[in-house]
């Protein structure tokens, strides 16, 4: 769907962008993850062909965006970081004008009154935009960038400003959209590129510095961190790859006779399990205890099965929040250090 070949921008003789090369598959919805500065907002709109490149390609669709970017603006719906709205506007009004203006011009109000349902915006249909909260404010941005049935659908910080209760809604609704568009989000906020994407591109200072999955990228760091052997003879051979460590945190109901130690012997008899700590289990009870789990492998199924087996009552197992923030920090601190020592 989208294929970029060695893009670059410039401001002068400021590289904001470049040069990037990188492709995406039709339906995927793709993470953009970098901090503030790091080109995605640039990228983003030269993506969108409301912005030119200095040099490089880009193809959506097999449609060169430099060369004819009149023959795909229509497939594509964008949501830049700073959308304008029309408060005197319904928000009827404001998304029929947006289709015609994405050149619709049959089904327009069944099209309109279809993104209202799926934006859960009907409660606000008609009425003005400069009333609503910031919240359904952004909902009506996402409906305006949808409302034509984009191919391709840019999305530029989509939960700026949000409250918790809109962003679970907003990842929900990004999430509801995976295959009938090729979609791409950009942010800097690591636990929306999680929640909401099947891969991530990393960006600093305008270039691609990794893209995978979170797996991928979690096991390009175990491949990255290579150490050395110890002695001569070793370092003639393949340097030992440090495996990139998972880590979970399993929360339980504690059966009767059964205590946090019991709990813990079962957890670090499990294969693959590197360390198990006790700690808190929020929220849960006196009876519940939780346990943070560091592992070289994916032990998710093998664990569920072990504390089950002898009694212990699961409550929660997921990732530990941080996961993914390591694995971005550790990316970003490589593509520093590596410049510096080039420089």
């Amino acid at each position: 769907m989208i294929e970029i070949e060695q893009l670059t921008k410039y401001y002068g003789e400021r590289k904001a962008v470049g040069p990037l090369s990188f492709t995406i598959e039709k339906g995927e919805v793709v993470g953009l993850l970098g901090l503030n500065g790091a080109g995605k907002t640039t990228t983003l709109r030269m993506l969108s062909s409301d912005l030119l490149p200095t040099s490089g390609k880009m193809r959506v669709d097999g449609v060169d965006l430099v060369e004819a970017p009149e023959k795909i603006r229509q497939k594509i719906g964008y949501l830049p970081d700073r959308p304008p709205l029309y408060g005197e506007m319904t928000v009827r009004e404001y998304l029929r004008f947006a289709a015609k203006l994405r050149g619709m011009k049959r089904n327009v109000d069944k099209r309109v009154d279809e993104v209202i349902e799926l934006t859960d915006a009907g409660e606000y249909a008609d009425a003005r935009i400069d009333t609503l909260s910031h919240g359904y404010r952004q909902r009506v941005r996402i409906a305006q960038a949808i409302v034509h049935k984009p191919k391709l659908l840019l999305l530029d910080e989509p939960i700026s400003g949000l409250d918790p209760v809109q962003i679970v809604e907003m990842r929900a609704l990004i999430r509801s959209l995976r295959g009938e568009h090729t979609t791409v989000v950009s942010s800097h906020i690591l636990s929306e590129i999680s929640e909401t994407c099947d891969r991530v591109l990393v960006i600093r200072d305008g270039e691609i510095v990794a893209a995978g999955t979170e797996e991928e990228l979690r096991e390009r760091m175990g491949e990255d961190d290579a150490l050395p052997l110890g002695d001569d003879e070793g370092r003639r051979h393949a340097p030992y790859r440090r495996p990139a460590l998972r880590r979970l945190t399993l929360v339980v109901r504690l059966p009767e006779g059964r205590d946090a130690k019991a709990l813990l012997s079962v957890v670090e008899g499990v294969e693959g399990v590197a360390e198990a700590t006790e700690t808190e289990a929020l929220g849960e009870g006196k009876n519940a205890v939780g346990v943070a789990v560091v592992s070289g492998t994916d032990v998710r199924e093998a664990l569920v099965k072990a504390v089950v087996t002898e009694g212990f009552g699961l409550l929660a197992l997921e990732r530990d929040s941080k996961e993914l923030e390591s694995v971005f920090l550790e990316l970003t601190k490589k593509a520093s250090d590596t410049q510096e020592e080039e420089e």
